[in-house]
């Protein structure tokens, strides 16, 4: 056999025995919904249950209006938090690329020290809940996703590249800043986006469990119940 197939059999069965090993752990997560109580208090989790029943699945689906409303908040903070958040990092990052502008030494350095030391998750905290009130609203999770410093940093490294007569020459032509930043800038940047995408949904746990307004992770640890009837998009 020759060296190049024996190395490309030995490739193809590696990565066989990988997606075996990532697909395992999903198994199991749907035998243990399909166990019963009294089985999984007994002999644990297993892969092959001793009797199958649908009791998760139909205590589940007693509150499906909870669930779609779970689902409909995921949406909401998926379009809307990234959005935003692509919107200001990029303002950001492309404020402080710009060599002609005064202020990008301060500014950069001010947006590197927030990835050395933060305020902790108390203060972060109390800001959220008692001065800006966003404690189980949909604010509490977009919020925090809006602004990355290690996104801003990633995004200017990509965005002073960008040769600055391109935007002189848009200037010549008589666009605006604005302009050349919608038209110009974003459109160039685009694949660069793939890279900062803003997450912080798991800030969700602290602001968001025990409200009204579940994300679909969150509804599933909570677990919702049906009284629940507070409006699906309080924001």
């Amino acid at each position: 056999m020759p060296q190049a197939q024996k190395s490309t059999r030995m490739i193809n069965l590696f990565f066989m025995i990988l997606s075996v090993l990532m697909f395992v752990p999903f198994l199991l997560v749907i035998m243990v919904s399909l166990s019963s109580e009294a089985s999984l208090t007994e002999y644990g989790y297993r892969f092959l249950p001793d009797q199958i029943v649908f009791t998760a699945y139909q205590y589940l689906f007693k509150v499906p209006h909870v669930i779609l409303r779970s689902y409909g908040i995921t949406a909401i903070i998926t379009v809307v938090g990234t959005l935003l958040g692509l919107l200001i990092t990029a303002m950001l990052a492309y404020s402080i690329s710009r060599p002609d502008y005064r202020f990008k030494k301060i500014t950069s350095f001010y947006v590197f020290f927030t990835m050395l030391f933060s305020g902790g998750l108390v203060p972060f905290y109390i800001l959220m809940t008692q001065y800006l009130h966003t404690k189980d609203t949909l604010w509490a999770i977009i919020l925090p996703g809006m602004l990355n410093a290690w996104n801003v940093i990633v995004l200017r490294g990509f965005l002073s590249k960008i040769p600055m007569e391109i935007i002189e020459s848009a200037k010549i032509d008589g666009a605006r800043e604005w302009r050349i930043f919608f038209t110009i800038i974003l459109a160039v940047a685009t694949m660069s986006f793939a890279f900062t995408f803003p997450s912080k949904f798991a800030l969700s746990q602290f602001m968001i469990c025990g409200g009204t307004n579940p994300i679909t992770p969150i509804f599933t640890i909570c677990f919702w119940p049906a009284s629940s009837t507070t409006s699906f998009f309080k924001i």
